[in-house]
């Protein structure tokens, strides 16, 4: 997650104080990012959540909206296994033939969302409200939505985001509206890992997906 103040106690009486304080003060604490300290855009950031999530209703827009962001990231990180996998074998196959420089490598996956402002037409322009700059840029680091392979260990099998055999529908913030649906690791972590309310996840429409690859060339010295 994103970075925890070391001071507890400030940060237990800043969420008392916040407590008072509207939706649209928590937010001006937040994109006053440069002027405030950690302790104070974090605790603005978690009560902000918990004053809007609890008035939160899962409605069937609202549940069609979920539903269809976690088919999108489903169907990305698919893609990414298949490229990812397809790269993997060609890189490893280039190691096997004593390659005049490729002597290692890392894979990494990685799906950063975003919230875009959309034009007249419904398309989508590269401007964000300023929360959702802040949430962003100072924040989506911490959306750790990503797999690494490994030249020692593709770990094809063992992508979590691909996992069938864990449905995070019985998570106690779905309110059990999900019972007849597969629920992804990657809207777990958006809702679990960060401090992003539902409602941020509910107006993401732009998924950046990304595959990197370090190479590494090991030239050992030794004096003979």
């Amino acid at each position: 997650m994103y970075y925890r103040g070391k001071n507890e106690e400030k940060l237990l009486q800043l969420y008392d104080m916040y407590k008072s304080y509207t939706v649209e003060e928590l937010e001006n604490i937040v994109t006053e990012y440069r002027h405030r300290a950690c302790e104070e855009r974090e605790a603005a950031l978690h009560v902000r959540k918990w004053k809007l999530d609890n008035t939160f209703e899962w409605t069937p827009e609202n549940k069609e909206k979920l539903l269809f962001l976690n088919e999108k990231l489903i169907e990305c990180f698919e893609k990414l296994k298949t490229e990812a996998c397809a790269l993997y074998k060609a890189l490893q196959q280039r190691v096997a033939e004593n390659d005049g420089f490729l002597d290692d490598f890392f894979i990494e996956a990685r799906i950063i969302p975003s919230v875009f402002k959309l034009d007249d037409e419904g398309n989508v322009i590269s401007e964000m409200e300023y929360i959702y700059e802040v949430l962003h840029y100072e924040w989506n680091s911490c959306i750790n939505l990503s797999f690494i392979m490994y030249r020692e260990n593709m770990n094809e099998t063992d992508i979590l985001y691909l996992n069938r055999e864990q449905n995070w529908n019985t998570d106690p913030w779905l309110k059990g509206q999900f019972d007849e649906h597969f629920i992804s690791q990657g809207i777990h972590d958006l809702y679990e890992h960060t401090e992003w309310i539902l409602r941020d996840i509910l107006e993401i429409n732009y998924l950046d997906v990304s595959l990197d690859v370090i190479y590494e060339h090991i030239v050992e010295l030794r004096n003979e």
